[in-house]
Parts: structure tokens; C-alpha cells; sequence
């Protein structure tokens, strides 16, 4: 990797060059990261108001412009999460293995949660019509039991009720080689989901 001042700055975060969240001072600042688009670990580099092109300290807004002006070394970031597009595929009604999902800092405790993207009703595979469907940060868990318009031709259990779509309407643990265990019963139907993981992160 290179170092701080020597490369292009990473473009997995919105902003790629931050400034200072206000009320900071001389010793003390903070910056307010965003979204990471990608699990990695990442070298922070710092530009303490440095002009490259006059070539000396400058306070002015054309201070810390470009890559090249942050040449301190700070610390590194590490955002945890999986490396994402590892697709898996089941068989209703039978045991499924998914994984192993890689990533970084991924361990035992973390847990995947199933968002729908089209379910197999009554006659053929019907997609659901919300722009968001499938999004993993916009939509919740599927937790359906085949009451809605959605779910026609609903999978009943031993008493005559609807049950759930997948995994028992609940999400499901990973073990710590990074497998997720799916049992028969987690795997009523066909459809297609997307696989939403959670690293330890607790809003």
C-alpha cells in the first residue's frame, strides 16, 4: 500500500477528503466519516491546512486539495462487514449450507437477515413492485406468513396456517467459519431474497 501523500484517495466513502466537524480546537478534532461502500481496512492520512503548491502552511481554502497534501499518517480504519456478492442457492423444503461469506472482521455473532425480492405464489415467481425491494438498509426482514396479496398460494403447517417465508420469520445466526445453517423448515417455498448482514453494529 501506499503512503500517506503518495496515492490517490479512496473513492468507497462519499466524501473522499473531510473537513473537520465544527467545535473541535488546536488538540482535539473530529471527523464524521459517512458510509463506507466497502468492507476494508483503510490508512488515514491527514492534511493540517498544507498548500502544496506554495509549499508551506497556508490558511486558506485552497489548503487540503488535493491528494498529495495529506502526508500525515494518523491511524487506520478498519469497517467491518462482508465482501458482498456471494450469491447462494437452496432448495425449498431441504437443508442449505450458505457461505462461507467472506469479509472483514467478520466472527461468530454476527447474524444475516432476509429481505424479499419476489416470492413464488400461487401460479409463477412475482416480484415485488416497491422500488426498494430487496434493499438490505431500507427494508425489513421478511417476516411474512403468507397472509398478503404477495404470498398467494401460502405454504400451510400441520394446523392449516400460513407459515413463514423463510427462516421462520427471524434472522439467523453465523457460525465461526462464517457458514449460516438453514434447517428444512426455514426453507418453505421458492423465492428470491437478499442476504443482509450484520456485523456486531448496534444502532
Amino acid at each position: 500500500a501506499k503512503a500517506c501523500g503518495e496515492g490517490a484517495a479512496t473513492s468507497d466513502f462519499a466524501v473522499r477528503r473531510l473537513a473537520a466537524s465544527p467545535g473541535g480546537n488546536e488538540s482535539f478534532q473530529a471527523f464524521q466519516a459517512g458510509l463506507a461502500s466497502l468492507q476494508e481496512r483503510y490508512i488515514v492520512c491527514y492534511c493540517a491546512d498544507y498548500n502544496a503548491a506554495a509549499g508551506a502552511h497556508a490558511d486558506s481554502a485552497s489548503s487540503c486539495s488535493a491528494d498529495a497534501e495529506y502526508t500525515q499518517q494518523v491511524g487506520s480504519l478498519v469497517v467491518r462487514g462482508p465482501r458482498g456478492l456471494e450469491n447462494q442457492r437452496c432448495t425449498a423444503g431441504f437443508p442449505c449450507v450458505l457461505g462461507a461469506f467472506h469479509g472483514q472482521a467478520l466472527a461468530l455473532g454476527n447474524r444475516v437477515a432476509f429481505v424479499l425480492r419476489s416470492i413464488y405464489g400461487s401460479t409463477s415467481l412475482t416480484s415485488l413492485s416497491q422500488d426498494y425491494k430487496g434493499n438490505c438498509q431500507l427494508s425489513a426482514k421478511d417476516s411474512e406468513r403468507g397472509q398478503g396479496p404477495t404470498y398467494t398460494g401460502a405454504t400451510k403447517d400441520s394446523k392449516n396456517d400460513a407459515v413463514y417465508t423463510i427462516a421462520q420469520g427471524d434472522y439467523k445466526n453465523v457460525t465461526a467459519s462464517k457458514y449460516v445453517l438453514m434447517d428444512a423448515i426455514d426453507l418453505p417455498r421458492g423465492g428470491q431474497w437478499s442476504i443482509c448482514y450484520c456485523a456486531n453494529y448496534d444502532r
